[in-house]
């Protein structure tokens, strides 16, 4: 009796914990092992089933698109298309990607005036979509086409216009002032990156980041490098820290903060300002690849100066904190005169040329 009872208490237990299963999951994992085996018309009609079988239209809508893709790589791309005008003609949620698969099939079928109507109709009928910045960005083509890039623009801005949606304007703007830049306008396009910075500051910003980042590129090209670096400075102030997980970094800060600490060197010959900002490349972006360069600059600048117990100890905190840098393996040699190690040619003949001149 009491084995009867600890069987029935396990069995129910197993019950419990074993999910259940949903409508359309048995179709939709039929449809997942056929499309991993190639047999694409199969699975097709699977995810057709899984369709009819599930309540949520965003559910119909991810399996009826999933079920015309494999339409088309079966190789019917007539009935591939079909389906995808459907989906459009509908307006499921998933409009705007049928769109795009049409205008890709026109593409593929050398179709160039219906590939451009497809994305035309998404940028009519889905400006606020995800995909409509796509849709853009495939119509105008390269904006740094400084034979095409007016053109185009000047071809789409009545129906950006129509459509009303900030993102396709912010990008139309971006794309404006890249072309202006392609055409060796470059004060104009300063002009332009600069605005498009002050009018989409970040989160919702899109091309905030790159806007100033070439701004600066074109102030330092103009020999304004106090101006390229209050911008630089400007994109670094806006950086943020996650609380908790998480991440609000991208690479170009860490970039940015290199690149003022080179124009305070380079330019400005402001040494202990370069000292400073590669400190704070080394101190404040941790997770950075260029966390290394932050010391190692730093440590030349300072012997250049002809402090070397500074640049050591610069060293000496790197291989505390990062002991895999290649900076690393060349401390002996530089700090303890120790001829037997191991260091790359191109970084000893750094450390030698910042040797000071009486020590040259």
């Amino acid at each position: 009796m009491k084995y009867a009872l600890l069987a029935g208490a396990l069995f129910i237990a197993a019950c419990a914990g074993a999910p259940l299963q949903r409508p359309g999951d048995a179709a939709l994992a039929m449809a997942r092992r056929a499309e991993a085996a190639g047999r694409h018309f199969e699975a097709a009609r699977a995810y057709d089933q899984a369709s009819t079988e599930v309540a949520s239209d965003k559910d119909r809508s991810v399996y009826a698109l999933a079920a015309a893709r494999e339409t088309a790589r079966s190789g019917d791309r007539e009935s591939a298309q079909r389906r995808y005008e459907a989906m459009a003609h509908l307006n499921l949620p998933d409009a705007p990607a049928a769109l795009m698969r049409l205008a890709q099939l026109r593409e593929r079928a050398g179709d160039e005036p219906g590939f451009r109507a497809f994305l035309k109709e998404i940028l009519h009928t889905q400006p606020h979509s995800g995909i409509s910045t796509r849709a853009l960005l495939l119509l105008v083509g390269d904006a740094k086409d400084p034979s095409l890039c007016s053109f185009r623009l000047e071809e789409m801005h009545a129906q950006v216009q129509a459509a009303a949606a900030p993102e396709l304007v912010e990008l139309e703007r971006y794309l404006l002032a890249q072309c202006a830049d392609a055409q060796g306008r470059g004060k104009e396009a300063l002009a332009m990156y600069m605005q498009i910075a002050t009018d989409y500051p970040p989160p919702s910003g899109h091309y905030n980041t790159e806007s100033l980042m070439r701004a600066a590129e074109l102030q330092q090209s103009y020999a304004d490098y106090r101006g390229a670096i209050e911008t630089l400075r400007r994109l670094l102030a806006q950086r943020e820290h996650a609380q908790t997980i998480g991440s609000y970094e991208k690479p170009s800060y860490a970039i940015a903060q290199s690149r003022i600490a080179t124009l305070l060197d380079t330019q400005l010959h402001d040494t202990r300002g370069a000292i400073s900002a590669w400190a704070t490349l080394y101190n404040d972006y941790p997770y950075s690849r260029a966390r290394d360069e932050g010391a190692f600059e730093a440590a030349l600048l300072e012997r250049r100066g002809g402090d070397t117990q500074a640049a050591c100890a610069w060293l000496t905190h790197l291989k505390k904190d990062q002991p895999t840098s290649r900076y690393v393996r060349c401390i002996p040699l530089w700090c303890q005169a120790t001829a037997t190690a191991t260091c790359s040619d191109y970084l000893n003949v750094r450390w030698q040329t910042a040797a000071p001149e009486k020590q040259q």
